[in-house]
């Protein structure tokens, strides 16, 4: 009888449940709904307190059977409701339910709202004009209650909460002014029916406050993501390098101070740290452009990173400075295979924009020692080892040794002397003599810059030129060889000209034409008698604007030639894209003349390629008859060389201009 009863009221309140209005109420937000599944609970416990209280208070004056059943009934409505709740939270695990999730629950909550709803209505029309007027009042209270809270709980989904205060008030109303009749009956229905107005209002008003709340939470909500993002962002950028995503030095720091302690702790774990340096960036980047420079650091970044183990740390320190935190080594020699990596990776050249861009690198290594109690001392170290690579040559590592602290103060008095050589008349020019082969005749001297120290005597270009190129003196240093040279040349013969050198950083400078003009105005030195030499880094910004700036050389009738010719990886196209009078070749080819057939056969090739095309070369680094007799047999124009003679200063150079026969060189040396 009981399942049968159950089922009858199922099948009604879904039959009523399908042909409900829906009251032109918004579909309510997954906020609000999680509000009414949060109620739930005490809401039930009302119900079926009330119930208990409904059933007591008629039980005298009403039928048992029929109160039985009816406190079943509303009984087990609210524990099914609570079981379906439970099933609700269920599919919002975090209180958060999808629009359509949402849009499933609103319709149960409609469809129990009705349900429960339906009893009060039914004990209402039931009792009313019935019962004593003690009972009539009780039941008066209970139905007014339970359709004033239930609508207040179930505000936040407006149509469960219209529905189940329109389930109970309507019946009762209609009770009261069409069966029940009398003036008080009527009084009470419209009393019903104006309840059910204002409880309508208090749920708009409700749900609107509701509503109003949980915006304002969600712009909070809002407002917290983007600020813990804005400080995630800043964090980030805080400690990254924006240009390659690495660690920047401040992270780095952070690491390697933590990883001191750690060694204070573990005395037995091992680590290092690698600095590493470009060799040939600042060229890069004065001769193709920051744009060239930037891509060519990122691209660098990928290669580091491929090149470290997990766990490693790669950071970048500024400009073209690396360095590398080698963590959990076995010993110091795995630091060594990082680097040796390093090495052979970064070797290869690198794809900028379609050019080919060859590079090196400089490492130092550096292990903690146990007087090593900060971060700069660990880093000052690694530097001191780097800079000791870069002056063996570069593309090389070295390891940190106390030596080096010695050599590097010697430097940095090196970079101060510098600034002053100038003023000081510090600077001299040696010249080397260049004979034409043929006829084993001077005719040209290339200008080597000397520095007469004031303590440590005559230094070699290799000494202190790298350092006025990371200094930024080279262009004030270049200009002053060019106007000493073209000084110096005219006191020559009319037929002995002079070669200098320039640097990539000088003709990349936008001033380098009018430099060499104004030497040439203020020395009287023919351009004719004036040999410019480049490397083929000067060259590697192919654009108009470096092509032009040789055009205006070539055009005050200066003499272009490619120093170094054959060890780039572009030498042989840039013969013809650039105005050149000639080549010289590279030392190591007539070093290795008698040893290395591949590097005679490239000699070869050179020279007669340089013939074919109507250019000039110059065999450099000759030191023996033996040397000599190979590059006369190349048929190379020009020989430069201890052979000869060694560089020389000014005044033997006039000396030696009246030298012509092979028979006197030695005699003139």
């Amino acid at each position: 009888m009981w399942g049968s009863l159950a089922r009858s009221i199922t099948d009604f309140v879904r039959q009523a449940f399908s042909v409900l209005p829906s009251l032109g109420f918004p579909a309510p937000s997954p906020d609000q709904f999680v509000g009414v599944v949060r109620a739930t609970p005490a809401a039930m416990f009302g119900h079926s307190f009330n119930t208990g209280v409904a059933v007591l208070a008629l039980w005298p004056v009403g039928k048992p059977l029929e109160l039985v059943t009816w406190g079943a009934v509303s009984f087990g409505l609210a524990a099914l409701v609570m079981l379906r709740r439970m099933r609700a939270m269920r599919l919002v695990p975090q209180e958060r339910p999808t629009k359509q999730i949402s849009q499933l629950l609103e319709r149960r909550a409609i469809l129990y709202g009705l349900a429960i709803a339906l009893p009060w209505a039914y004990l209402g029309v039931r009792y009313l004009g019935r019962v004593p007027a003690v009972q009539e009042t009780i039941v008066i209270a209970l139905v007014i209650g339970m359709a004033s809270s239930g609508a207040v709980l179930l505000a936040p989904v407006e149509r469960a909460a219209a529905t189940y205060m329109s389930a109970i008030l309507w019946p009762v109303a209609i009770s009261c002014m069409g069966v029940l009749g009398g003036f008080g009956y009527g009084v009470l229905g419209g009393l019903a029916i104006s309840y059910w107005g204002f409880l309508l209002a208090l749920i708009g008003a409700t749900n609107q406050l509701f509503k109003n709340k949980s915006q304002a939470v969600e712009r909070l909500s809002e407002a917290l993501n983007e600020a813990s993002f804005a400080r995630a962002e800043i964090e980030h950028l805080a400690m990254h390098d924006p240009l390659t995503e690495l660690a920047n030095r401040r992270k780095f720091l952070h690491r390697i101070n933590s990883a001191i302690m750690r060694t204070h702790r573990e005395s037995a774990r091992s680590w290092a740290v690698l600095m590493v340096d470009l060799d040939r960036f600042k060229v890069v980047n004065d001769t193709l452009g920051h744009r060239f420079g930037d891509e060519l650091l990122r691209k660098v970044a990928l290669r580091l990173r491929d090149c470290v183990r997990p766990g490693d740390m790669v950071a970048r320190l500024g400009g073209d400075e690396f360095c590398i935190l080698a963590d959990d080594l076995g010993d110091l020699s795995e630091a060594e295979e990082i680097a040796r990596r390093l090495l052979q990776e970064l070797e290869r050249p690198f794809e900028i924009f379609g050019r080919s861009i060859p590079l090196g690198i400089s490492v130092g290594i550096a292990a903690p020692l146990p007087s090593d109690t900060s971060s700069d001392d660990l880093m000052r170290c690694a530097d001191l080892a780097m800079y000791e690579a870069k002056g063996a040559g570069g593309h090389c590592y070295r390891l940190f040794e106390v030596e080096m602290q010695d050599r590097m103060a010697e430097r940095s008095a090196i970079e101060m002397g510098l600034r002053s050589a100038i003023q000081n008349d510090e600077l001299e020019l040696y010249f080397q003599p260049i004979y034409d082969l043929s006829a084993m005749k001077l005719v040209r001297f290339e200008a080597l810059i000397r520095w007469r120290h004031p303590v440590r005597g005559l230094l070699a270009p290799g000494m202190f030129l790298p350092v006025a190129e990371e200094i930024g003196l080279i262009n004030e240093i270049g200009d002053w060889v060019m106007q000493e040279a073209c000084r110096e040349a005219v006191l020559w013969p009319s037929d002995v000209s002079v070669a200098v050198n320039l640097s990539p950083i000088q003709v990349n400078h936008d001033c380098v034409v009018s430099l060499i003009e104004r030497a040439l105005r203020d020395s009287g030195l023919p351009p004719r008698r004036l040999e410019i030499e480049i490397t083929e880094t000067a060259l590697l910004h192919d654009t108009l604007l470096t092509k032009d700036k040789l055009s205006r050389l070539k055009a005050l009738g200066v003499c272009l030639t490619m120093d170094d010719f054959g060890t780039g990886y572009s030498s042989l196209s840039y013969l013809a894209r650039f105005p050149l009078d000639g080549i010289k070749v590279e030392k190591a080819f007539i070093d290795r003349f008698d040893e290395c057939i591949e590097d005679a056969e490239i000699m070869r090739a050179m020279i007669a390629l340089a013939r074919n095309l109507n250019r000039t070369s110059t065999v450099e680094g000759i030191e023996t008859l033996e040397q000599l007799s190979a590059a006369q047999s190349l048929g190379a124009t020009y020989g430069q060389g201890y052979y000869f003679s060694p560089p020389l200063p000014a005044t033997r150079c006039r000396a030696l201009v009246g030298v012509s026969s092979g028979e006197q060189i030695g005699q003139a040396v």
